[in-house]
């Protein structure tokens, strides 16, 4: 539970970026009016993640060694902050799709 909980504190460094593009996502759901945009959206999401992770492993390592010395590895780094991100972005959209859509 506390390697989890310092994933998190990981995950909050890219949480601001994360909830735009889940907020864009959602918005232009609501615009375009139809369900069979979510799998686009889902891999423009999956996409803007995967070239976020990269930014941050290579071109600021520096900032993952604190996560090093707790016994954190970039991939448990990684896939904590995939799950929590996209599970969000599914809650998000579910609840988009459930109050807006018809």
């Amino acid at each position: 539970m506390k390697k989890f909980r310092i994933s998190l504190r990981f995950y909050r460094s890219l949480a601001p970026f994360s909830v735009l593009v889940t907020l864009a996502c959602a918005w232009t759901l609501v615009n375009l009016d139809d369900l069979r945009a979510i799998p686009l959206l889902a891999f423009f999401k999956v996409l803007t993640l995967f070239l976020f992770l990269l930014f941050i492993g290579f071109l600021r390592p520096h900032e993952l060694y604190y996560y090093y010395n707790l016994n954190l590895s970039k991939a448990a780094l990684w896939g904590t902050a995939a799950v929590v991100d996209l599970s969000l972005f599914a809650l998000v959209l579910w609840l988009t799709s459930n109050l807006f859509l018809s």
